[in-house]
């Protein structure tokens, strides 16, 4: 399987009713929803990410969240399988499997702070083992905390070992990165997706073949055209879609993703619904902000499909 292009990093909806006395409840019929647009204008996408809040998510949800994307997509499926705890992740990436998702995704262990060699043989390396569906790494120091940046060599090592580890989403802040391992990895099938919005075009132009996306849960279109773009060679064309993404991403990213994702599908109509604690709703303040880069993007027509699609105008 060939995971290129754009995808969302998709959010899991949730019901204004709670489940229990802190839960919201899954909107799931929201999810299909989302799944459904993805599938007009992405390549592919991914549920159970950090976007998606994965880590409030119970088991049982969890799996269903990755059963109900497989269901509706008509774009390959990468699910997020990842934790802390290398029994749970694969656990979750065996089930991945078996329901015929594409790839999964898998994130650097957080908290542990595992060392480099023990992440490469008890976790990455260990999982890769024991399935037969691809695997993305995925990493993001800024979630996973320091000395969490696998080293270039270590990734080298990884896919030379393992046939199925078949890409790297990153979000290091490093975009050079994406140069240095796509020149030492000797395998054409392995690729680097960008995981930052911030970078998009950086690492697409750098040999990147693709990003992992949080604005595309609003702007799949925008983000398809500037990955095919960069895949195309045209940085220029790639530059500017960044220009114009670059504010929503600021105003998006005021705070921890993903509330401010999810405040904009809220103010646009789509599903989305609220936060589960710990996470809370964003800021009058910051929301004053995002709606008035909202508002600029709406004059321009830049969510004329995203409002079509969900009967919004």
């Amino acid at each position: 399987m060939r995971i290129r292009g754009a995808a969302a990093a998709l959010i899991t909806p949730f019901t204004d009713k709670k489940i229990n006395e802190v839960d919201y409840g899954v909107d799931w019929d929201g999810l299909r929803k989302n799944v459904e647009f993805q599938n007009k204008h992405a390549d592919f996408v991914v549920v159970n990410g950090t976007t998606g809040e994965s880590a409030t998510l119970s088991e049982q949800e969890h799996e269903k969240v990755a059963e109900i994307a497989v269901g509706a997509a008509k774009i390959p499926v990468v699910a997020g399988t990842g934790s802390n705890c290398t029994r749970e992740a694969l656990h979750y990436t065996r089930h991945a499997m078996d329901i015929g998702a594409d790839a999964c995704l898998l994130v650097y262990p957080y908290y542990n702070r595992p060392p480099y060699d023990k992440v490469k043989q008890n976790y990455f390396g260990l999982i890769a083992g024991k399935v037969d569906i691809p695997i993305i790494m995925y990493l993001v120091p800024s979630r996973t905390g320091k000395n969490t940046e696998l080293p270039v060599d270590d990734v080298v090592e990884l896919a030379k070992e393992h046939s199925n580890i078949i890409g790297i989403k990153e979000a290091t802040g490093k975009p050079e990165r994406t140069k240095e391992i796509l020149g030492k990895v000797d395998r054409l099938d392995f690729v680097v997706l960008s995981g930052d919005d911030g970078h998009n075009c950086d690492i697409c132009c750098m040999g990147g073949k693709g990003a992992i996306s949080v604005i595309a849960n609003i702007l799949p279109d925008m983000i398809s055209e500037q990955v095919k773009f960069g895949a195309e060679g045209k940085a220029d064309d790639t530059r500017e879609i960044q220009n114009i993404i670059n504010p929503l991403c600021e105003a998006v990213f005021l705070e921890t993703n993903p509330i401010g994702i999810k405040q904009a599908m809220n103010m646009l109509g789509l599903p989305a619904g609220p936060l589960r604690p710990p996470l809370g709703s964003m800021t009058k303040e910051n929301s004053a902000r995002l709606k008035a880069v909202m508002d600029h993007l709406d004059r321009d027509g830049f969510f004329k499909n995203v409002r079509e699609f969900y009967g919004q105008g």
